[in-house]
């Protein structure tokens, strides 16, 4: 029974997580949940207290899944550039499906929630800062290896790498067109390893 209840709780919580990414926390509604989940109100209560209750554990999800899953693969990577180029292939979307990526959902929290509601806003800044400095520890690893140059500012570029990220997200988006979030990183890529290579033939 605990392992169906908990197999329950993660199906409403990537189910939602779709949902969000797709309409936003305030345009997707209980009913919208419960339709999507096949559960009737008393099984959604069962598992979450709240609308917020389930809000809040999407994003411990995510940042679950940027932990477990996306972090370890990217540190297989043989160097620093190698990591990044992991990073890029899969920036913190273990819950995508076709063109809606929880990447979106971050973007879409951020804009929606971080003025209206502090525990959202406080999840939200420990996800991104944790991206942000796992990026920055990438950059200056790249120094020792010489593989980035030593002038380069690690903190701001992890954070303009970042900020390219969810921006590849927002055009996909305004663009209705999948691609161009992946042509946006790899051209994000290409100029940003052109740019901080220690030398020419790195």
């Amino acid at each position: 029974m605990k392992v169906k209840g908990e197999k329950t709780r993660q199906m409403i919580v990537d189910k939602t997580t779709l949902l969000f990414t797709k309409n936003g926390y305030h345009n997707t509604s209980l009913n919208q949940i419960l339709r999507a989940t096949g559960l009737a109100k008393g099984g959604f209560y069962f598992h979450f207290k709240s609308k917020e209750a389930l809000g809040m554990a999407v994003l411990t999800d995510l940042e679950s899944c940027w932990t477990n899953e996306i972090l370890p693969n990217m540190m297989r990577g043989k160097d620093a550039r190698e990591k990044l180029e992991i990073m890029f292939s899969s920036p913190g979307d273990c819950a995508a499906e076709g063109d809606l990526r929880p990447t979106i959902l971050l973007l879409n929290l951020a804009t929606e929630m971080t003025e209206v509601h502090d525990a959202f806003s406080n999840k939200l800044q420990e996800i991104f800062k944790g991206w942000r400095l796992t990026i920055e520890a990438i950059l200056e690893e790249g120094k020792l290896e010489h593989l980035f140059r030593s002038e380069v500012d690690s903190r701001a570029l992890a954070g303009i790498i970042l900020s390219n990220i969810l921006g590849a997200n927002l055009l996909a988006l305004l663009d209705r067109n999948s691609d161009t979030y992946a042509q946006q990183l790899s051209t994000l890529k290409f100029v940003l390893f052109k740019g901080i290579a220690a030398s020419e033939d790195c």
